[in-house]
Parts: structure tokens; sequence; C-alpha cells
């Protein structure tokens, strides 16, 4: 795989009182030309990718960084340094380098219940899916072909509910050293309601949380190119990040260039609404959540603003969760934009089959319909397109 730069550019916006700066490559850091070195009072993580243009040996050599993981077929980076990120991002040999952060599932409410079986009548009944009309939806497609990857906080593979709908990839890592298995609920709750969705679409689970709902960036970054190395169509990304990562959005615009949409969620908030990371990546779709009164109002705790493109069902929808104490199959009923995320990948997944007819160059073009059919939105402004009327996406696709 080859790794394609992201144009150089500066962005700066501002969040909650947070300043968030991130630069491009720029030419001078490339050609050799070195800023001060400054050595923080610290050892700290980073992440990076490496632009092939210094072995890496001398980039060892000339800054004293301990290697803990380096691949040369896409040369990603992770290693510790006693320098901080703007001297490491001075030094010629990277292409991106930033410091390591956290990952977490959005602040959803997930609430587990007692249920033997999940049948199927029960997912596609629920009223929480009405204004997404499986039933006829299903008539026109059920995203055969498609392949979606699924990064979160682990699954129950065994789940009735998602037998037959999982390809588990090789994953040499873990967080939390455990099993791929679920002890949350959130990656089972989020791959049940793809396969609802996208009853037909082969899913693929990939841990980069664990049972605390929390990861680090470069879980998340493994977890990417796990999704990369897989030939995944669809990258659903139900969580979220405070801070940017040049790494991350580095990768993901990889991803993009080889023609996989890659969809995020929101985030939830209690105060001043905001969207997160990586939804605010201009290459990602973000995706908020509508409540149950209206499929066209926003969910009062949906995150909003920058890069949110389409909002969807996201407010008490049953789907799959770890199992119970008794050994059954688990249930639950989700709130939130990880809700309403996986839900529109399905949607996605549905109108891709039915695409899949024509030559599809870019794969926002997947998503033409629902900008052509969205629904406005309360409150105006918010949500870029609108509500998804998936009915009239894949009525319209298939013309």
């Amino acid at each position: 795989m080859t790794l394609a730069k992201l144009p150089q550019r500066i962005s700066i916006l501002v969040t909650a009182g947070l300043l968030l700066i991130a630069l491009g490559c720029s030419d001078s850091k490339h050609s050799g030309s070195t800023s001060p070195v400054q050595s923080s009072a610290s050892v700290n993580d980073f992440n990076g990718f490496l632009d092939g243009s210094v072995p890496l040996q001398d980039i060892i050599n000339e800054t004293g960084i301990t290697v803990d993981e380096y691949d040369p077929t896409d040369n990603f980076i992770a290693f510790s340094s006693t320098l901080d990120e703007a001297s490491l991002q001075s030094i010629a040999g990277f292409e991106v380098v930033d410091e390591d952060g956290f990952l977490t599932e959005p602040s959803d409410l997930l609430i587990t219940f007692s249920k033997g079986y999940l049948s199927e009548a029960q997912m596609l009944g629920q009223t929480q899916l009405t204004c997404i009309d499986l039933s006829a939806s299903h008539a026109k497609a059920t995203g055969n072909g498609v392949r979606i990857a699924v990064l979160d906080t682990g699954f129950e593979l065994n789940h009735p509910h998602l037998l037959g709908h999982l390809e588990v990839p090789a994953q040499p890592f873990d967080p939390q050293a455990g099993a791929v298995g679920d002890h949350r609920g959130h990656g089972t709750h989020t791959a049940g309601l793809i396969a609802t969705v996208a009853p037909a679409a082969t899913i693929l689970p990939i841990r980069v949380m664990g049972d605390d709902g929390l990861g680090l960036e470069r879980d998340l970054l493994k977890g990417l190119r796990i999704a990369s190395e897989n030939n995944v169509d669809i990258v659903n990304l139900s969580l979220s990040m405070n801070q940017h990562s040049e790494a991350v959005e580095f990768m993901i615009q990889t991803l993009v260039d080889d023609g996989v949409l890659v969809i995020a969620a929101a985030g939830n908030y209690t105060g001043t609404p905001s969207s997160k990371y990586p939804a605010r990546y201009p290459m990602v779709i973000g995706v908020a959540s509508t409540s149950n009164n209206t499929c066209n109002a926003l969910l009062t705790s949906s995150g909003l603003g920058i890069g949110i493109q389409f909002a969807t069902a996201g407010e008490d929808v049953l789907s799959a969760s770890y199992p119970l104490g008794n050994g059954a199959p688990g249930a639950a009923r989700g709130t939130g934009t990880s809700v309403s995320t996986a839900v529109f990948t399905g949607a996605v997944a549905l109108n891709m089959t039915v695409r899949r007819r024509t030559v599809v160059l870019d794969p926002y073009d997947f998503t033409a319909e629902f900008q052509s059919t969205a629904l406005s939105i309360a409150p105006y402004g918010q949500v870029e397109w609108g509500a998804i009327d998936l009915l009239a996406a894949l009525t319209l696709a298939a013309q």
C-alpha cells in the first residue's frame, strides 16, 4: 500500500475554549532543514508515518527515539521519546508525527435488558427504525457484496444476531490484552445494528477499545491499517477523540484515497453542542442522531456543527449486546450518535448494492442519493444535508 500525502494546509479550530492547530507537511521539513530540537521533561509516546527519505536507523541515531513498532509495508511507526512534538515534526524523514492520545466510545446511553433470544422480527419491526422503512428498503437491496469494518470495543462473535454476518480478520493486537469478545456491549450493539439494516453485508469486527470503553490513538491507527489490508468498502467509527491527530487524519485520508468511505459519530454532549474527531475531518462523513418524536428533529444530546453531514435514528434503538448473567444472548436499547452512525453505515451499504451497477470512482458518490433526498432538519444549519430518507435514496439510485 502506498501512502498518499495530505494536501499542505493549516487548519485552526476553536472549540470549547480549546485551540486546535493542524499543520500540513512543509517543504522545508522534507528538504532536510530542522528546527531547534527541544527535549521535554518526560518520555512520551508518539505515532506517525515515515516518508522513506531517511533510513529509520538514521532517525534513531539523530533523535534517540525508542521504537515500539515499525511496519515497513506502510511506514507506520510507534515510538517513545523525550523530544517534544514540534521538534519531532521538524526532523527529516517523518511524513506525519504526533503525540499519542485517547479515544473513547461516545457517551451513549446503553441499557441492557433480559431477552433470551433476539428475533429478526423484533429488530426489523421496532418503531425506532420506522423512519428508514427497512421492510420496503430491503425489497430493493440488502447490502450483498459490501464489506464493512467496525472499529469498536469488542464483539460477541457467537451472538445469534451476528452469526453469518462476521468475518474476523487476523488481529495482532488487542487493547488490554483480551480477546475480541465483548464485555462492554457497545461493539456488539453497533455491529448488530449494521446487520439489521444491511443483512447481506459482511462485517469485519476490529477491537480498538478495551472493556472500559477507552483506547489509544495507536490502537485506532492499527485498526484502520487492518481495515485497509482487508479491502473493506466502509469503515464505521462509532467512537470519538477530543483532540486532532495528524497521524489518524493521514491514515483516514489514505483509506479514502483507496476508495473507502469512512463514517464517524458526531459525538454526544451535555453542555455546548459540538462535533468530535474523527467526524470533524473533511474526508469523513459525520453522523448526528434524530429523536423518536419525528424523522427530522435532532436528538437534544447529539453532536452538531463542523463535519456533520447527515442524521438518522439514534434514540432507544434495539440491538444485540453481550451475554446476560444466565448465558442467554443479550440485547440492549442504545441512544446516541454511535447508534445513528451504525444505522447510516448500513444504509450506505444498501445504496452501494444498488449503485454497483455503475462505475463509482469517489467513495463520496455513494452518499449522493442521500444528499438529494435528505429531509430538512431542526435546528436548521447544524447538519449539512439533513436527515436521511433511505427508501427515497434507494429509489433514486435505482433509476
